[in-house]
C-alpha cells in the first residue's frame, strides 16, 4: 500500500512540474560581418550595433595564406584583433551575440 501511495505522489509531482515549466535556450544572433586587414599585427574592429559586451563570440578566417589571429580585447565599441608575429594580411570576421531565450511550456492536459 505504501508503494502505491508513494508512486501516486511521485506521478502527481511530475505532472505538476511539467504543467508549467520554463525552458531556456541559447540563441546566437549574428551581429556583424566584414573584412579587415592586420597592419603590423594589429587591427581594431569598430562597431555600434552590439548593445552588450557579455557573451560576444568572434570567428576569424584568414584570407590567403595562414595567419595566427586572436581576439586581444573586447571593449565597448571596439574589438582588437592581433597576431603574435606582427603579420600583415587580410581576414574575414563574424561576430555573434549569445542571448538566452526563455520559452514557457504550457502543456495542458485535458
Amino acid at each position: 500500500m505504501k508503494k502505491i501511495f508513494l508512486t501516486a505522489i511521485l506521478l502527481a509531482f511530475t505532472a505538476a512540474m511539467s504543467f508549467s515549466q520554463t525552458n531556456t535556450y541559447d540563441a546566437y544572433n549574428l551581429q556583424l560581418t566584414g573584412s579587415a586587414e592586420l597592419v603590423n599585427g594589429v587591427v581594431d574592429i569598430k562597431y555600434t550595433e552590439i548593445p552588450s559586451m557579455t557573451d560576444i563570440y568572434v570567428a576569424l578566417t584568414p584570407v590567403g595564406s595562414y595567419m595566427e589571429l586572436y581576439v586581444a580585447k573586447k571593449e565597448k565599441g571596439v574589438i582588437t584583433i592581433k597576431s603574435n608575429n606582427t603579420q600583415t594580411g587580410k581576414f574575414d570576421y563574424v561576430i555573434f551575440v549569445k542571448k538566452i531565450r526563455e520559452v514557457r511550456n504550457t502543456n495542458k492536459t485535458q
